[in-house]
């Protein structure tokens, strides 16, 4: 009876023995099982990487105006994903999956405290062969930085200068600015040609305020105006003439006479009477006797003339070779004189050597350059 106890008492505990021993297994297995996922996890977790941190960003353009510029510290990038690698398959897949990344916003015109979207794009196919996952196309930012500006008086380094005569002044806009780009700004007036005295001229900057302040700078003013109060004006009558600066004309003409009588390029005394044997003669021509005839001065050109005013200056000379000689007469015309900006007379120089005609009448030469000219200016014949 003893042993049938027994026994039966062993096979009891045999039975719970094999029911807990199952249970331990799959305990260990489980335990076992989270390890694998952990290593797991935590292999994969040290093969991610977040991009964020070497990221930077700065803004241009000033609060309200601003747009994000992104900066990638590729090489730092590079090292931290290198790490101990040696491979050089992987190392060329690193090396290509960061010169892939790209980071960008559409965000524009920011000001301090917005929230933007960064994207970042790259190309996914090198992450397996560099053994990393970068699993990060977009992240939110929160602006800051972002400066007010720089205050300046646009018009502080453009210079507007009027050029020429009254009432045909024109006007020059120079942009003398430092900065690269406000050098880039360009300037339109509402009047370039035909100025006069005392006009008022506008100028404008081409660039809206808004584009300007993308750029940092805030502006006080797209346009100034501009008086021409600094301008020469034609001569009205003899009254506006200094007779000095006549005379000095007058020299330079006479010196024009000699220069262009010695030239051999062409004989004097053919182009003065048109009379073919002289070019037969010895092309030795000398100018003696030149003497002032006569002055004029044509003013106040209307009627479609093509100046405001003309001085003339007739002149004989005895123009010699070496077998003929002959009286020749000379006329220079001098073109739109003026009172300059400090109230002196001066004439427009052309070269005395282009602006002459030349003849053996002194009528005929009268008759074209005065007589002829008689309703489109008023003729004064000028006094010594």
């Amino acid at each position: 009876m003893k042993e049938f106890i027994s026994k039966k008492r062993e096979n009891k505990d045999l039975k719970e023995m094999k029911r807990v021993v199952p249970g331990k297994v799959i305990a260990l297995v489980f335990i076992a099982l989270i390890a694998v996922v952990m290593i797991i996890g935590f292999i994969i977790y040290n093969n991610r990487f977040d991009v964020r941190d070497y990221i930077s960003v700065s803004y241009v353009g000033a609060n309200d105006y601003a747009s994000p510029e992104f900066s990638l510290d590729k090489e730092g990038l590079k090292n931290a994903l290198i790490g101990d690698k040696t491979d050089a398959n992987v190392l060329s897949a690193i090396n290509s999956l960061v010169n892939s990344i790209e980071v960008s916003s559409d965000a524009t015109d920011l000001s301090n405290g917005d929230k933007i979207e960064v994207y970042i794009n790259y190309d996914s196919s090198y992450e397996d062969a560099a053994g990393v996952k970068l699993n990060l196309t977009k992240y939110s930012l929160r602006v800051d930085g972002i400066s007010s500006g720089t205050k300046i008086s646009l018009f502080d380094n453009i210079e507007v200068t009027f050029q020429g005569i009254s009432p045909e002044a024109t006007v020059l806009i120079t942009n003398n600015a430092s900065d690269e780009y406000l050098q880039s700004l360009t300037f339109t007036a509402d009047k370039t040609t035909n100025i006069s005295f005392g006009d008022t001229v506008i100028v404008s900057c081409d660039q809206n305020y808004e584009d300007i302040a993308r750029h940092g700078y805030l502006v006080d003013s797209l346009e100034a105006s501009y008086t021409a109060d600094k301008l020469g004006e034609y001569i009205n009558g003899v009254e506006d003439i200094d007779i000095s600066v006549i005379n000095e004309i007058v020299e330079e003409a006479k010196s024009a006479i000699t220069t262009e009588t010695n030239d051999t390029t062409f004989r004097m005394l053919y182009k003065a009477s048109g009379n073919k044997d002289y070019l037969k003669q010895a092309n030795t021509e000398i100018a003696t006797d030149i003497t002032l005839v006569s002055k004029y001065l044509l003013a106040n050109g209307t009627n479609g003339s093509d100046y405001n005013n003309v001085i003339i200056l007739l002149f004989s000379a005895k123009i010699s070779n070496q077998e003929s000689s002959e009286t020749v007469y000379f006329a220079f015309s001098y073109y739109n004189s003026y009172i300059s900006v400090d109230n002196q007379f001066d004439v427009v120089r052309n070269l005395s050597t282009e602006n002459y005609e030349v003849s053996t009448n002194l009528d005929s030469l009268v008759n074209s350059l005065i007589n002829s000219q008689k309703e489109r200016y008023t003729v004064y014949e000028l006094s010594n």
